[in-house]
């Protein structure tokens, strides 16, 4: 569930609104993804120091793979070290059936007196293993302190804010020109975005966003009524009394108490939850994409169109049944109390790093616990990017003659069964602009 309210416009409006994988010769957008998501994996399992699901990236042939001193290393590592990683893959490159990823990895620095943070420059290398990529070996090239790095102009350069690139596609094939920006429903104040964004904005007519505007008039409304429940059932008649008081803990709001939060229905209260945590961490949905471009809009009195209502945002959650709906919290809970996946979508949206959501939208559909939850992350992306594909197709082919800027969430634009995917289905070229 970790990325849902990323994905839901309402929930984004209502609420307020690194370096990618280079492109792979020789590699499908699949493979790209699984490799992505291989690495991310391998990483995450150190960080949350399980040996077995760190075992499981490695390729059974690996040196290290039935290694008792490197067990025992990563072990002495893991008793020692609480440190959070962050991940850049600088290149991945495909030879011979084998795969070289360049990564630079950053830990930083803690509490702890003795330790500071490092930036290591590497390299793994995958072999295929029963029709996956595994890792093979790995070799540090370089281990330099943190400080060191940020002190050098070109490095403290790159890890300035940069303008963001999101994931932008130009589509052609019909009779109008068309654009196709992924942003994301929340933001920070400050960011900028590529030039070419704000080139190709200029030159368009109407900005099409998810929602409609009048759907947002009628967003609180709509979306209280469906969250909340409308008989004398209340949330503690379906989740246990532990899970019902982490989630009175964590909507710590002014004026809201148990009683308020006993109306709202499990999974309306975790979206709740992790859009909190998002703003508490300093992601405003007033600095997202459609907020954004919707404000450049107004000041420009340029039409605003909507591929959606309320009601279509709103119709995945009625797939998930009680207990998938307390899985769904869970994961919230879990999510706002670890590491919020916005952290990590966001350098990777900055950069342009269209894998990352295709692997993250894959890996939601894989590992989805329960039949609804299948059904309900295929409604929220399947189901929707068909339809918002279908209205795209409508505007690429009107006789207005006029150039469409369409704002959708990053990951309705990246991997199978996208809103990219539909319209390359349907015979219309979507080149991206960078």
């Amino acid at each position: 569930m970790r990325w849902i309210t990323f994905c839901l416009l309402v929930t984004a409006v209502l609420a307020a609104a690194g370096a990618a994988g280079a492109a792979a010769e020789g590699l499908t957008e699949d493979e790209r993804g699984e490799i992505n998501e291989l690495t991310r994996d391998n990483l995450e399992a150190v960080q949350e120091e399980d040996m077995d699901a760190m075992l499981k990236t490695l390729h059974p042939h690996s040196p290290s793979y039935d290694d008792p001193g490197f067990a025992e290393e990563l072990q002495a590592i893991f008793a020692q070290y609480g440190l959070p990683y962050e991940l850049e893959i600088a290149d991945i490159a495909k030879d011979m059936g084998e795969v070289r990823v360049e990564y630079r990895q950053f830990t930083r620095a803690n509490d702890q007196e003795d330790l500071e943070g490092k930036e290591i420059r590497g390299v793994q290398f995958l072999l295929p293993h029963e029709g996956e990529w595994r890792i093979f070996a790995a070799e540090v090239i370089e281990v330099r302190p943190l400080d060191d790095v940020l002190s050098e102009p070109e490095e403290a350069e790159e890890h300035a804010e940069q303008p963001a690139k999101g994931l932008f596609y130009e589509v052609s094939g019909g009779e109008n020109d068309l654009y196709l920006f992924g942003g994301l429903h929340f933001g920070r104040e400050g960011v900028s975005l590529h030039d070419k964004v704000y080139q190709a904005f200029a030159e368009s007519d109407v900005l099409g966003l998810e929602l409609d505007m009048q759907s947002l008039f009628d967003a609180g409304d709509k979306l209280l009524r469906r969250g909340t429940f409308d008989g004398d059932t209340v949330m503690s008649d379906l989740v246990p009394a532990d899970l019902f008081d982490k989630v009175v803990s964590a909507l710590e709001i002014p004026g809201v108490g148990a009683e308020e939060i006993e109306e709202l229905r499990p999974w309306y209260a975790a979206n709740e939850i992790v859009t909190l945590a998002n703003r508490e961490a300093n992601y405003d949905p007033a600095f997202g994409a459609e907020s954004y471009f919707a404000t450049l809009a107004e000041e420009e009195d340029m039409e605003i169109a909507g591929m959606e209502t309320v009601a279509d945002q709103l119709a995945p959650f009625t797939h998930l049944s009680q207990e998938s709906q307390k899985i769904y919290l869970k994961d919230a809970l879990a999510e706002s109390r670890g590491e919020l996946f916005i952290d990590a979508a966001f350098p990777q949206w900055q950069a342009g790093n269209a894998d990352f959501f295709a692997a993250e939208r894959r890996s939601a559909l894989e590992k989805a616990e329960t039949q609804s939850l299948q059904a309900f992350h295929e409604a929220m992306y399947d189901e929707r990017d068909a339809a918002m594909a279908a209205q795209i197709e409508e505007w690429l082919n009107d006789d207005s003659g006029r150039t469409y800027f369409v704002v959708a969430g990053a990951l309705h634009l990246a991997g199978e069964n996208s809103i990219v995917d539909n319209l390359r289905d349907k015979g219309y070229r979507v080149s991206e602009v960078y």
